[in-house]
C-alpha cells in the first residue's frame, strides 16, 4: 500500500465494542477505542517518504501489512475510458512489457453499486509489474508513471470506475438533493431499484399470460430440425440484412415471428482454442438462443430483466474455437416487428481477438415462421417489466465505490467521464462542481486537486455548424468548471483520435497532460501544463479577431486552422477561413458580412482540430456565444 506523505493518515477499521487498538508505523504509536458499532480510527502525524515500513495494529489480535510506501495517493475515477486497460491501447504492450515500478502501487476498487452508502468494498493494492500494468487502467498508468519519473517518490493509485456511467451516480445523496428537482427523481429511481425483486417475480406469469391471450408464444424451434444451427448448412439463399435494425424494416414484415441470423467468422491461428465473449449487443423484446460452431452457448429473455431490453452476453469455450471459419447462429423470437435488433450499437459487437471492422454487421437472415399481428391496443398492454439497471441509478457508485474510501489520504484527484451525459448535457455544468465540491467536503480537503479529462471527439462529421451537439455542451461545461473551481485543470484531448470509437486508444498523451498538469499545479514545475485557451474576440469590419491566452507559438498543424465557424445577428454559422497572426486567429467568412460571434470545434466530432501551442498541446473547444 502507499500512504500520503506530508498528511495526517487515517488509519481506520473494526473491532469488538470497547476493544483498545494500537496502530504503529515509522516510530510512531497511535491508539483508539471502538465504538458501540465496533468502528475505531486514528490520525497518524504526518509521514515522509521513505523506505518501505510495516505498519502493525493491535488490539485482542495482530494485523501485520509489511512494504508499505510513504509517497503520493491519486484517487483515479470516471467511467469506461478511465478504465480501459493498458494491455487493450495503442502501444500498450510494450508500456505493460517494462513496467517493472516497484514504487508504483495500484489498488483496483471493485465494481459494486448500493442504494445505501457502504463502510467496505472490495480490492487490494498490488506493485506495479508489466502484467499488473497490463489490466490496470491505461490513464492511471501513464499518469502514474509520468509523476513517479519527476518527483522519484513512491505513487499510488487507487482506480474506481464504472464503464456507462453518468456522473449522478457518483455524487452522494446529500449533495445531489441540493439541485432543484433531483430529490424526487432519485426518489423514485431508488424506489425502483428497491422493489425490482418483487417485480421481477410477478413478471413471468404476467408475460405469459398476455402472450396466450394475444396467440404469440414462442413456438417450438423448427429451425433446429432443419439444421439451421450446423456450421456446414447452405444459408447462401438467405437474405443478407445490415445490423442494427428492426425486422419490419430488414425483413419486410407487417407482423412479429421466429427469425434466424447465421454469420460466418474468420479466425486466425492465434485465435484456436482460446474462449471468446461473444457480445450481440442489445436486443428488445426478444427471446434469442446463440450457437456458435452448432453447439449452444447460450440463450435470454425468458428471465426478467432482460426480456424488454438487455445485452447479450455469451462465453464462447476455446474447445469450439478454430482458425479459419466459424459460424454463429441465432434464433430470435419477436412478437413486435419494431422490435430492435442489436440496437444501441454501430454493428453487432464481437470481443473477437481480430479487427472488428473485419467482422462487419451483415448476417444471413431467414424467416422460420411468422406470429399472428398485434394491434396497437395490444402493444399497449403488454407487462411491464423493472428492468432498471443499479449502475443507472443516481448515488450508488459514490455509495460503494467512493464512501467507503474516505477519509484515505490523498494528494488529488484525477477523473475521465461525460459521454454518458452527452445526451442530456443541460446539467454537466453544474453536476460537475457539485461533484467536486461534494468529495471535497468529505475528504475535509477544499484545496484537493482535481484534475479532469475533457471528452474527446466521437460521432459524426459535422457538415453543418448549426447542428446542436451534446458533446460540445458538455466540453464547454468541462471548460467552465476550471474558471470557476479552484485547483482544477483540464486536459484537453480534441485532437487524440479520429473518433470513430468512443474510446480513444491513443491514452498516452491523455496520462501525459494530465501529469504536466499535477507537476505544474500541485508540485510546482515551471512547465507549460495546458494548450491555448481563447480569451477575447474583437470585430473589426468583416472579420473578427480570436485573442488566445497560453499561445506562444500559436501554429496549426497540416494546414489552415480547422472547424472555426462565425455568425451574424442571425445566429446563423458558417465555416470560416482563418489565419494566425501573433497570438490571435483571425476569422472571416463571405456568408457573414457582418460577424458578431465565433466557435472553435463546437461537434461532437470535429476531427482534425489543429490548433496547438509551441509545447504541442490543443487548444480547447469554445464558444463566444450563448445561444441555444
Amino acid at each position: 500500500m502507499v500512504l500520503q506523505s506530508h498528511a495526517a493518515a487515517s488509519i481506520w477499521g473494526w473491532a469488538d465494542s470497547g476493544e483498545k487498538v494500537t496502530v504503529s508505523i515509522a516510530g510512531q504509536t497511535q491508539t483508539a477505542t471502538a465504538g458501540t458499532d465496533g468502528k475505531w480510527s486514528v490520525k497518524l502525524a504526518p509521514l515522509t517518504a521513505s523506505s518501505p515500513e510495516t505498519l502493525t495494529v493491535t488490539g485482542r489480535n495482530t494485523l501485520t501489512v509489511h512494504d508499505v510506501l510513504v509517497g503520493e495517493v491519486w484517487l483515479c475515477s470516471g467511467q469506461s475510458n478511465m478504465g480501459i486497460s493498458v494491455g487493450r491501447t495503442i502501444g500498450g504492450e510494450a508500456a505493460a512489457a517494462e513496467a517493472n515500478y516497484p514504487q508504483i502501487r495500484v489498488f483496483l476498487v471493485g465494481q459494486a453499486g448500493s442504494l445505501e452508502p457502504r463502510d467496505t468494498l472490495s480490492g487490494k493494492w498490488e506493485v506495479c509489474s508489466p502484467s499488473v500494468a497490463a489490466r490496470s487502467s491505461a490513464v492511471a498508468f501513464y499518469f502514474a508513471r509520468g509523476l513517479f519519473r519527476e518527483l522519484k517518490t513512491p505513487i499510488g493509485i487507487i482506480h474506481s470506475a464504472v464503464g456507462g456511467t453518468p456522473i449522478e451516480n457518483w455524487i452522494s445523496r446529500e449533495a445531489i438533493d441540493t439541485l432543484p428537482g433531483y430529490q424526487k427523481r432519485v426518489d423514485a429511481r431508488l424506489a425502483l431499484m428497491r422493489s425490482q425483486d418483487e417485480d421481477a417475480k410477478k413478471f413471468p406469469a404476467e408475460r405469459d399470460r398476455w402472450e396466450e391471450a394475444n396467440g404469440v408464444k414462442p413456438p417450438p424451434d423448427q429451425g433446429l430440425a432443419k439444421g439451421w444451427a450446423k456450421p456446414d448448412f447452405d444459408d447462401r439463399d438467405w437474405k443478407t440484412i445490415a445490423l442494427p435494425a428492426k425486422w419490419a424494416d430488414s425483413m419486410g414484415v407487417k407482423q412479429g415471428g421466429v427469425f434466424w441470423l447465421r454469420k460466418e467468422v474468420t479466425l486466425p491461428e492465434s485465435a484456436a482454442g482460446k474462449p471468446i465473449n461473444l457480445l450481440l449487443n442489445y436486443m428488445h423484446e426478444q427471446y434469442d438462443t446463440t450457437w456458435f460452431n452448432g453447439v449452444e452457448v447460450g440463450h435470454t429473455g425468458d428471465q426478467p430483466p432482460y426480456f424488454y431490453l438487455g445485452a447479450r452476453s455469451y462465453l464462447v469455450p476455446g474447445k469450439l474455437v478454430k482458425a479459419g471459419r466459424n459460424v454463429i447462429a441465432v434464433r430470435v423470437v419477436a412478437a413486435n416487428p419494431r422490435a430492435d435488433l442489436m440496437g444501441r450499437g454501430a454493428r453487432g459487437d464481437y470481443n473477437l481477438p481480430v479487427d472488428q471492422k473485419l467482422v462487419g454487421n451483415h448476417w444471413r437472415c431467414q424467416i422460420e415462421s411468422l406470429l399472428p399481428p398485434l394491434s396497437a391496443v395490444a402493444l399497449k398492454s403488454r407487462p411491464w417489466v423493472n428492468n432498471a439497471a443499479l449502475f443507472d441509478t443516481p448515488v450508488v457508485l459514490f455509495n460503494a465505490m467512493i464512501h467507503p474510501l474516505i477519509p484515505y489520504g490523498l494528494r488529488g484527484v484525477v477523473w475521465y467521464q461525460g459521454e454518458s451525459n452527452t445526451s442530456h448535457p443541460a446539467d454537466y455544468g453544474r453536476l460537475l462542481p457539485l461533484m467536486i465540491e461534494d468529495w471535497r467536503h468529505r475528504w475535509a480537503q477544499q484545496s484537493l486537486p482535481f484534475y479532469f479529462v475533457q471528452i474527446a471527439n466521437f460521432g459524426d462529421h459535422p457538415k453543418d455548424p448549426n447542428q446542436p451537439s451534446g458533446w460540445a455542451t458538455v466540453r464547454e461545461a468541462q471548460a467552465k468548471t476550471v474558471q470557476t473551481e479552484p485547483h482544477t485543470g483540464m486536459a484537453v484531448i480534441i485532437d487524440a483520435d479520429d473518433g470513430e470509437n468512443m474510446h480513444p486508444r491513443n491514452k498516452l498523451p491523455v496520462g501525459e497532460r494530465l501529469t504536466r498538469l499535477a507537476l505544474a499545479r500541485t508540485y510546482g514545475r515551471s512547465i507549460e501544463d495546458t494548450g491555448p485557451t481563447f480569451d477575447t474576440m474583437k470585430v473589426e469590419g468583416d472579420h473578427v479577431r480570436v485573442h488566445f491566452l497560453r499561445a506562444d507559438g500559436l501554429t496549426s498543424k497540416g494546414g489552415a486552422p480547422k472547424w472555426f465557424a462565425i455568425a451574424g445577428e442571425d445566429h446563423k454559422f458558417a465555416w470560416a477561413e482563418a489565419r494566425i497572426e501573433g497570438d490571435s486567429v483571425v476569422l472571416s467568412s463571405s456568408s457573414v458580412p457582418h460577424p458578431i460571434a465565433a466557435r472553435y470545434c463546437w461537434a461532437d466530432n470535429p476531427a482534425g482540430c489543429n490548433l496547438y501551442n509551441a509545447t504541442g498541446l490543443p487548444a480547447a473547444p469554445f464558444r463566444t456565444d450563448d445561444w441555444p
